[in-house]
C-alpha cells in the first residue's frame, strides 16, 4: 500500500520473513552487539537513544543477516516496482523510554525501518512535512505531520531526506527494529 503524505510517498509493507529463523537473529544480534562500543557520545548517546550497530559492521556484509535483507529487498523491489541496491542495514534495540529525535539520512536516496520486535506504546514513528515550516507562516498552525504505529513485521520505504522522529518506548519491553538505506535502479 502507498501513501502520499505531504505528496511525499511512504511505502508501508507487511514483511513476510517469519518464525523459521527468529530463534538466529536474537543470537546473531547479541553477537553483534558484543563487538560494539557505544560509548562515543559525540555519534549516539545509547543511554537516550537505544542500542545500534549503526557505527558497527554494515549488517548487508554478515551473513547470518542476508535471509531478512533479501527478504527486505524483495519487498521493496516489488512495492515501489523497482530494482533497489541497498547500501546499508543496522539494528537498533530501545528499552523503556528510549527514542530518536528528529532527523534525516543524508548521503541516500531512500531508507526505511523493519520492525521485528514491538509491543503497544513502544513509541510511535513521526514524520515531519517538508514544507511545514512554510504553511506555518500562511496559517500559524505547525507542525504538520503523520504519525504511523509500528506492529510487528511492519516494513516501510521513504525519502531518505524526509525527517522523522521516533517517540519514547512505554511498552516496557525492547523495541527492535533494523533499518536500511538504498538507492532505487
Amino acid at each position: 500500500m502507498r501513501n502520499n503524505i505531504f505528496a511525499v510517498p511512504l511505502f508501508e509493507m507487511e514483511c513476510n520473513y517469519k518464525e523459521d529463523l527468529d530463534s538466529h537473529i536474537y543470537s546473531h544480534i547479541e553477537e553483534v552487539k558484543s563487538t560494539l562500543s557505544n560509548d562515543d557520545g559525540e555519534k549516539f548517546n545509547s543511554d537516550l537513544h537505544g542500542y545500534t550497530s549503526y557505527y558497527g559492521p554494515n549488517l548487508i556484509d554478515l551473513k547470518p543477516f542476508q535471509p531478512l535483507l533479501n527478504e527486505i529487498e524483495g519487498q521493496v523491489t516489488k512495492e515501489m516496482n523497482t530494482d533497489i541496491s541497498v547500501q546499508n542495514a543496522w539494528f537498533t534495540i530501545y528499552e523503556q523510554d528510549q527514542f530518536i529525535q528528529r532527523h534525516s539520512h543524508p548521503i541516500t536516496e531512500w531508507s526505511g525501518v523493519y520492525y521485528y520486535k514491538v509491543e503497544e506504546n513502544c513509541g510511535d514513528l513521526v514524520f515531519y512535512d517538508p514544507i511545514g515550516s512554510f504553511r506555518n507562516h500562511f496559517t500559524g498552525k505547525y507542525p504538520f505531520k503523520y504519525t504511523v504505529k509500528p506492529t510487528n513485521g511492519l516494513l516501510l520505504a521513504f525519502p531518505a531526506w524526509l525527517e522523522h522522529e521516533s517517540l519514547p518506548n512505554k511498552s516496557g519491553s525492547d523495541r527492535i527494529i533494523f533499518s536500511y538505506n538504498f538507492f532505487a535502479r
